[in-house]
């Protein structure tokens, strides 16, 4: 049975080797057929969809989100990547559905990058007040979703405290806004700038802000669990 149908798989594949991973041999081999034979595939728009990863869908959700006819605006044809199969055709639609995409100001978030969020997500995020506002269309960039919209809004009051909201970065909103608030609380003790200039004489955020982890502990010296830990042990204790 096992091998017999890991061969008539393998027959179905033939000239696209490319498809093998293990999830193909979970799947049925009317499955495979089924997939395999929709016309989509005669259609350049969609042959880059066919890659290992559709193997994470059904023949049944492929066929409903290919189906879709939002994909013959060329606005959506950014989001006809592979990795559109780690999302269902309900999330895909609630996605393609949102009325921001009308808005010019939105178009450029229409890449595959949306598909690391779910409509959820991605909605909080178009309807943050926030990102209305002038002094943050900066932010949106397509690498938002890959930022919680938790993240988001915390990152921002805190930087708001700060007064240098408006000089945020994606990278910034990434990082833990507890772990934000450490460094900026570091940052501020030491004497060190929390902006500098950049190329052309304007001001933007100091780098050591918008750096990860592990730069800051390599690269600036600073190790925020440390000074963390650090700050905790520096609370009152109950002894006092």
């Amino acid at each position: 049975g096992e091998i017999k149908m890991r061969e008539k798989i393998n027959e179905l594949i033939k000239g696209k080797e490319y498809l093998m991973c293990d999830r193909l041999y979970q799947r049925s081999v009317e499955e495979v057929e089924k997939i395999l034979n929709m016309p989509q595939w005669d259609n350049p728009k969609y042959q880059g969809l066919l890659t290992p990863t559709i193997w994470n869908s059904n023949s049944t959700e492929i066929e409903k989100i290919l189906n879709m006819p939002q994909w013959d605006n060329p606005k959506y044809q950014g989001l006809l990547t592979p990795n559109i199969w780690n999302s269902n055709s309900t999330e895909v639609e609630k996605i393609l559905n949102m009325p921001q995409w009308d808005d010019p100001k939105y178009q450029g978030l229409l890449t595959s990058n949306i598909w690391k969020s779910n409509s959820t997500e991605v909605e909080k995020i178009l309807n943050m007040p926030q990102l209305k506002e002038e002094k943050y269309e900066h932010l949106l960039k397509p690498s938002i979703f890959v930022v919680s919209s938790k993240n988001i809004l915390a990152n921002i009051e805190l930087f708001e405290k700060y007064k240098i909201d408006k000089y945020i970065t994606i990278n910034a909103l990434r990082r833990n806004p507890n772990k934000q608030e450490v460094l900026l609380k570091y940052l501020a003790k030491n004497n060190i700038p929390l902006l500098e200039e950049d190329r052309k004489g304007g001001v933007k955020l100091n780098k050591i802000l918008s750096a990860s982890t592990t730069t800051l502990k390599n690269k600036y010296h600073i190790d925020l669990n440390k000074i963390e830990k650090e700050e905790n042990n520096d609370g009152p204790s109950l002894d006092d």
